[in-house]
Formats: C-alpha cells, structure tokens, sequence
C-alpha cells in the first residue's frame, strides 16, 4: 500500500502525524457545513481572533518533499528556555531498494514557530469554500499536514490534496483530557472526524505556509 493515499469520508481517530501509515480508505459522503469555529462564530472571525498560543504542534510532510525534504512527520514540544524543540523522522525512498530512515532534532525559536501558525491563518484567508463535492476527488494523495493545539483548548488540523486543484481539507474543534507533558497529542479526546471539516481551495492560497516551514527547517538543518 502506498502510504501516501489516503481518502477522505472517514473518521480519522489519531493525530495528523499517523496519517504516514494509513490505508487507503473508502470515500463517503462529505458536505461542506457552515463556516462556524468551535465557538459558534464564522470561521473567518475564529481565525482573526485565534492567538498563537500554542501548547504544542505537529508536522505532516509525508516525504512528499513539499515543506522539507524527506520529511516524513515532526513535533514541536515548547521548552522551559522559551524554546521549541522539533523532533522530526525522515525518509528517503527515492530507491525502493534502498530506503533511508533516520532523525534529527533541533531547537526552534517562539518566533519561528510563530512564523508557521500565522502562516496557517493567512493562507486560509486566502482560500476559497469549494463547491466540490468529495466525490470529484476520488482518492487523494496527502502533499502536506499540520496540526496544532493551543491552550484555550481549541485545536485545528489542515491537508493539502495533490488533486487537480489542490484542495485543503481544514477541521477544528475543542479537546478534552489531560495532555501529556512528554507529548501533549497525547492524553487528550477530541473529535478528528474529517467530515466535520471544510473543504478548501486552491492548495497554492498555502505557499507561505510551505515557505514558513520549509525556512525554520533550512535555519537549523541547512537546504
């Protein structure tokens, strides 16, 4: 199975970053609902109000070389210092006869790491609700996630879809439990069901979110 497919009308119980493994999965029905946050308000007012206070984020690459190369998943842990460590795995598969697997961890700056949330809000500012219905894509490969949580208790999580159009899927909602301080993701409930999302497009309305990844990975591991 490649684990780069993966189809969208499913309920999806794990973090972004375990997306790396799945199956492919059946389409169902998916209907884009109203544009309302976790609070009831319209999304574009949740995204002007949401304050980057951030308890802990994710990074999908995927190896699909988009935001980093090779970059299959990292986690941004914030530290004591008022730094952000970033765990990351990679893997090189450019031949299926000899693939690479390996880490690298780095320390991240608050602004850094602030550079990517914003970079989130601003692209989906400039993305369109798609009138697609789930339907039309078939089965999609997964450019590039992302999933955060903040400590108002509110999370988000967004794909890209290497589709004709390059669509964005966008889910939030509010989390329960206690996180875990090795690993806030874990500890906590919350409903990942991306049929509770929004269905966004074009994927290239998120280039400065690629750009704002891709140049916290080049300060600290080079090109």
């Amino acid at each position: 199975m490649d684990r780069k497919w993966i189809a969208l009308g499913v309920l999806v119980p794990v973090v972004v970053a375990s997306l790396l493994i799945a199956s492919p999965l059946l389409l169902s029905v998916f209907a884009p609902r109203s544009k309302q946050g976790p609070t009831g308000v319209s999304l574009s007012s949740y995204m002007e109000a949401k304050q980057s206070d951030i308890l802990a984020m994710s990074i999908l690459g995927n190896s699909s070389d988009i935001v980093y190369p090779d970059l299959m998943e990292a986690i941004f842990l914030a530290l004591e210092t008022g730094a952000w460590n970033m765990t990351g795995r990679f893997l090189n598969d450019t031949d299926p006869h000899d693939i690479t697997i390996w880490d690298a961890s780095f320390d991240a700056s608050l602004a850094e790491v602030d550079s990517i949330n914003d970079a989130i809000y601003t692209g989906l500012a400039g993305a369109i609700q798609s009138s697609d219905s789930i339907f039309s894509l078939q089965y999609a490969s997964i450019g590039f996630g992302i999933d955060v949580l903040y400590e108002d208790g509110t999370w988000i999580q967004l794909f890209t879809l290497q589709d004709a159009k390059g669509h964005i899927i966008f889910v939030n909602g509010t989390y329960t439990g206690t996180p875990d301080p090795g690993n806030p993701f874990n500890g906590i409930n919350r409903d990942v069901n991306l049929l509770n999302g929004y269905l966004f497009e074009p994927a290239t309305a998120l280039n400065g979110l690629v750009t704002a990844i891709h140049d916290v990975f080049v300060n600290h591991l080079g090109p």
